[in-house]
């Protein structure tokens, strides 16, 4: 019976802790079989008989990918850019708006990295290991990155650089409260990976902004913190749902995670129309 396991250092428990969750949403039906392994020098996420599944090393190379372009690159940025005119809050978002910027092309060079290493052929893969031995291209565009962001770097520069963020972005996430779900209704959890898990607004707007969507849809009244979040940085691209079941002139109809039928203006109620915190 074959065993894949894949593990981390003992301190970075939370990435694996996240692949684990993340195999499991994917693929329930193996959730059986995998183990989530905590320990002082390693942490693992182990998979029990797992054959050549093609179907579980797709998802495992996705999540891994995932893992190391979000997680890895939030440690290595936190440590290369200080940006102490900043608050430790928005530091936090800035770094996830550099993140969610080059993400679908990182992972890509992941998971083809995976593939060309065999790394996941073998019966274990420390994803430690593997950055450093086989991701040292990643590395290099990255100090590259950090370069780019001078040492006084402003709140108003980060202003301007979220702004074009979030003008270059496609695709739709929706916010229940301080939940957020992807364009296809799936819950996110990618904070995770940057420290801001859990319930709360500094989580809700670091996973809005790895979602890396150009349309926000907002599905009910928000809390003050995430509203003006998403009025400084998403202003226009901001969207009140109401659940009316009926069609105006100017609305378009779509469905939400759970089936029912919502409206959503066109012309859109935008978070502009809040008044100023």
């Amino acid at each position: 019976m074959e065993k894949i396991l894949v593990s981390d250092a003992g301190e970075q428990s939370a990435r694996i802790a996240y692949l684990y969750n993340a195999l499991s949403v994917l693929l329930p039906a193996f959730r059986p079989r995998l183990r989530f392994l905590a320990g002082q020098s390693r942490s693992a996420v182990v998979l029990e008989g797992a054959g050549p599944d093609a179907q579980f090393r797709d998802a495992l190379r996705e999540t891994i990918a995932e893992t190391i372009a979000i997680g890895y690159k939030y440690s290595f940025l936190s440590a290369a850019l200080p940006l102490e005119g900043l608050a430790l809050s928005e530091r936090k978002l800035f770094l996830c708006a550099l993140i969610a910027a080059d993400l679908a092309a990182e992972k890509k060079y992941i998971r083809t990295r995976l593939q060309e290493s065999g790394c996941l052929r073998d019966a274990a893969c420390a994803l430690d290991g593997f950055f450093v031995f086989r991701l040292k291209g990643l590395k290099e565009k990255w100090d590259k990155i950090a370069s780019y962001v001078p040492p006084d770097f402003t709140r108003e520069e980060m202003d301007r650089f979220m702004r074009y963020f979030v003008d270059g972005n496609a695709g739709r996430a929706y916010v229940d409260g301080c939940s957020v779900y992807d364009g296809k209704y799936r819950l996110c959890r990618r904070g995770t990976l940057v420290g801001a898990d859990g319930p709360g607004e500094l989580s809700a707007a670091a996973e809005i902004l790895l979602c890396g969507a150009a349309e926000i849809h907002v599905c009910r009244p928000l809390s003050d913190g995430v509203a003006v979040f998403l009025r400084r940085y998403y202003g226009a691209h901001t969207f009140f749902e109401r659940a009316d079941g009926e069609e105006g002139k100017t609305g378009k109809k779509v469905k939400n995670r759970q089936g029912k039928r919502l409206t959503i203006g066109a012309g859109g109620v935008t978070i502009k129309a809040l008044k100023d915190k």
